[in-house]
């Protein structure tokens, strides 16, 4: 009966929903965030994981990402209380973040750290904070996740999903050449660097993925995308993935075993993890 009452009630949620005015939506989107908020900060979830993670968050550039950090933190540390946070920030993120996170910086579960970003696009910084995990339990984490429950991660390296394969998609089809010769001409797939785990046993793919070999993707990106036949919007399409397609390509280049935290992913499932997918959509939670 309660299945059935609950079934009832869900249909008619999506039944009526579009009758629902869109300011008394955002009204109660707003109220169920501050309650979830509350929620990760206050109640002590009765089974947490036993694991203790070094995860690492990047918030520079875009005020807006404090509040989406303080999200994904947040939900974070409520399913791995054992573990601890870094938020990397530069001039513009780092006074809000230290505010937003006052008591957890107070219990020791949160460090905010400003590296010398000057001058950086957020793509370098990323590298630069990924690069740089630490210890068998370094994880890298976008701002704009949300965590509904325990990550379960093997002993390998980790990413958040397998996207597509580059060959087979355009634009990033148009450029096959460039990504055959990270991968001995096998085809490479583009790999969501949403999250990523080190796994402990995973140098190869560290030792790699450095500024200083960055920096030389960029320039061979670059004149790879002058020379083809892409059209304008879809060169700024691929120049902005920079980051991601190096990192893809340098984890299939060094042949360690790659798993992922997801086999399918949308935006906002629901799932273990999820992202608001921010950066691409400009949409929050």
């Amino acid at each position: 009966m309660k299945a059935q009452n609950a079934r009832i009630k869900e249909y008619l949620f999506f039944r009526f929903r579009k009758f629902i005015p869109v300011k008394f939506k955002k009204v109660i989107k707003r109220i169920l965030l501050a309650w979830q908020i509350i929620k990760w900060r206050w109640l002590k979830l009765g089974v947490s994981n036993v694991q203790s993670y070094n995860a690492s968050f990047l918030v520079i550039k875009n005020i807006e990402y404090c509040q989406l950090a303080q999200i994904s933190v947040l939900s974070f540390l409520y399913f791995h209380r054992n573990s601890h946070v870094k938020i990397f920030c530069d001039q513009t993120t780092g006074p809000l973040l230290k505010r937003i996170f006052r008591r957890e910086i107070k219990q020791g579960n949160v460090s905010v750290f400003e590296p010398d970003f000057l001058g950086a696009s957020w793509q370098e910084a990323k590298i630069a904070v990924i690069s740089d995990l630490k210890g068998p339990n370094g994880i890298y984490v976008d701002a704009d996740m949300r965590f509904n429950g325990r990550l379960k991660l093997n002993q390998e390296l980790m990413f958040f999903v397998e996207e597509f394969s580059l060959e087979s998609l355009h634009p990033f089809s148009l450029l096959g050449d460039l990504w055959r010769r990270f991968n001995e001409n096998r085809p490479c797939a583009m790999l969501n660097t949403s999250l990523i785990y080190n796994g402990g046993s995973n140098q190869e793919f560290f030792k790699k993925s450095t500024l200083n070999n960055f920096h030389n993707f960029e320039c061979e990106l670059r004149l790879e995308i002058e020379s083809s036949k892409l059209k304008e919007n879809e060169k700024v399409q691929i120049w902005r993935l920079r980051e991601q397609l190096f990192l893809s390509l340098i984890a299939q280049q060094s042949k360690v075993k790659v798993s992922f935290v997801k086999q399918l992913d949308s935006r906002l499932d629901g799932t273990i993890v999820e992202s608001s997918y921010y950066g691409s959509t400009g949409l929050g939670f």
